[in-house]
């Protein structure tokens, strides 16, 4: 591989069962291996090495490209996704301020505002409670309303009742 045509990553993970095998061999042979694994992270060269560092490389290497794949594959996914998304707003019908349509009139009753779909799982959890905190409070303000109109309601017919068998013409004589 040529590091100047591939992409290679600017970090890597060395992972401790790497180290816990080479641990076995020889200061030189682990040596050998260190540097085999980072010159092919780095540029992708395969040099020649020892048997036992040749053996120990090539389960090292089969990891580091499974690890790659799986990163690769991953990027792909994003980028379908996010063209697929890109795709669905552009094919969205058009918007009355778009086509220059009369608007209808504003209405008076509050309306639940769309979540955007990009945003961090934790923030739309937090924008849903928000949203669901603000239409029990409308919903109990709503609430409050119509038992206030219904006691004034009472309250009149009550004072109505009143004033009937208090008025004079009521009244036997």
């Amino acid at each position: 591989m040529n590091h100047l045509t591939t992409k290679r990553p600017k970090t890597v993970t060395i992972k401790l069962q790497w180290y816990a095998v080479l641990r076995k061999f020889s200061p030189d042979i682990r040596l050998e291996v260190y540097e085999a694994v980072f010159d092919y992270i780095a540029f992708g060269d395969v040099r020649p090495l020892s048997q036992a560092a040749e053996m120990a490389f090539e389960f090292i290497r089969f990891e580091i490209d499974q690890a790659a794949e799986r990163r690769r594959i991953a990027a792909a996914r994003r980028a379908e996704k996010a063209a697929a998304e890109t795709t669905a707003v552009d094919n969205a019908e058009p918007t009355a301020t778009e086509t220059n349509a009369p608007q209808p009139e504003p209405q008076t009753q509050q309306t639940e505002t769309p979540i955007p779909t990009r945003l961090p799982r934790k923030l739309k959890k937090k924008l849903k409670k928000e949203q669901l905190q603000l239409h029990n409070q409308v919903t109990s303000a709503k609430s409050a309303a119509e038992c206030r109109r219904r006691a004034d309601g009472c309250r009149l017919s009550a004072l109505h009742s009143l004033r009937r068998d208090a008025s004079p013409l009521s009244q036997e004589p």
